[in-house]
């Protein structure tokens, strides 16, 4: 799987002067050619495999903060306590999936060769009508990847805050109040197998 065949009717060049690090990039139905064998089914399975690779690459959050287990929940049971956070609205983000799954690494490593830059998969599993975090900004470029159901999308300018410097340097910044993000400069509604890239 190359960076073309991602992008499909998109030509390389075209995504590498208009939109790589510059605009957004819808790509419908991209999905099912980029992933394959990922389902949500074989997501879920991934990550209730086992309590110790659960506990090692999933955070759990909600309402932008993140929700830490007590050492009584993970005694009765950490895969139990995701559950049970999952249902109550939670958000599960499941790091690290280029390392657990197989389609996926080879895939980070393509697009790395392709881009000349780190690459990494992370899933973020959000009961419907939740909403895991609240406006913010990431300092890395993403490809999203509608795997099941959809979400409503809203892209705003960059925000005029001061980014931290490394090593304090983290993959998202979470603003001090919505207001600081402004109004949307773009609003799309993700379906299941559509992709969009953001810079």
């Amino acid at each position: 799987m190359s960076l073309a065949s991602i992008l499909g009717d998109t030509p390389i060049a075209e995504f590498l002067n208009a939109h790589y690090e510059r605009e957004p990039l819808l790509i419908p139905q991209g999905a099912h050619r980029l992933l394959g064998s990922l389902t949500p089914a074989s997501l879920e399975e991934l990550l209730f495999c086992s309590e110790d690779v659960a506990s090692e690459f999933v955070d759990v959050f909600k309402d932008g903060a993140e929700i830490v287990p007590s050492p009584v929940d993970v005694g009765r049971g950490f895969l139990r306590w995701l559950r049970q956070q999952f249902q109550q609205g939670a958000t599960l983000v499941v790091n690290g999936l280029d390392r657990r799954h197989l389609g996926l690494a080879r895939l980070s490593r393509r697009l790395a060769s392709d881009l000349a830059t780190q690459v990494s998969a992370v899933a973020f599993l959000t009961p419907e009508s939740s909403q895991g975090f609240s406006p913010h900004f990431d300092t890395s470029e993403i490809l999203v990847v509608q795997l099941d159901g959809h979400k409503m999308w809203r892209l705003y300018e960059n925000p005029n805050v001061e980014v931290p410097t490394l090593p304090s340097l983290q993959q998202g910044f979470l603003l001090s109040c919505p207001e600081e993000a402004g109004t949307p400069t773009l609003e799309l509604q993700l379906r299941s197998g559509d992709m969009l890239y953001v810079p």
